[in-house]
């Protein structure tokens, strides 16, 4: 009896390539989805936009003053603490104010200088005055004496009477001007400000 050997089925270029395709027709959306997968995850806290508003802690800076920036210590979305130099205002402007206002106190002290020596002047000469005034009234009452004897001319006793007059107008004229030189010199005073510490 014969057997005959059967031969195992032979594998050719078509089922090579049935495989083939098959392997790519399971492997393209496994990497497509893999990928997207790598993308999604792999970039966070990136944000693309054409036209959105984000709520986030921006805050405007101003300065308390006017004038030129002439130095920035910080750049763009650089994080800050509080006191930090965030930008350097040009200070020729205020150094300039500064001058002027020490100029213009200097001109009130020279001013209560002149007012207080004309207070020590109208002093003296009301110290004078009242002298003068004493020796006048005395001269008065000697010239009234010898008057009441008859050793006197009517013309003497008039300009006895008339150089004994009373101090009072220079007196108040005096008091008056001390008083107003006082009050100047305690306004300028006070509005005699310290000079702010430079930085």
């Amino acid at each position: 009896m014969t057997v005959m050997k059967q031969d195992a089925p032979a594998v050719g270029p078509t089922a090579r390539r049935g495989w083939v395709r098959m392997l790519l027709m399971l492997a393209g959306p496994l990497v497509m989805v893999a990928g997207g997968l790598a993308w999604w995850f792999g970039s966070p806290g990136v944000v693309s936009t054409d036209n959105a508003y984000l709520k986030l802690d921006i805050v405007s800076v101003a300065s308390e003053v006017p004038g030129t920036i002439v130095r920035v210590n910080v750049r763009e979305n650089q994080m800050v603490r509080k006191g930090d130099v965030l930008f350097a205002i040009d200070p020729t402007d205020y150094e300039i104010a500064i001058a002027q206002a020490d100029a213009q106190i200097a001109q009130a002290q020279a001013r209560i200088t002149a007012l207080d020596a004309d207070v020590d002047a109208n002093a003296a000469d009301l110290a004078g005055a009242r002298d003068d005034l004493a020796l006048a009234q005395a001269n008065y009452r000697r010239e009234q004496k010898l008057m009441e004897r008859g050793f006197n001319t009517r013309a003497r006793m008039d300009a006895a009477t008339a150089s004994s007059g009373s101090p009072e107008p220079v007196s108040m004229g005096t008091k008056a001007y001390r008083s107003t030189s006082a009050t100047y010199a305690a306004a300028t005073k006070s509005n005699h400000r310290r000079r702010p510490e430079r930085r």
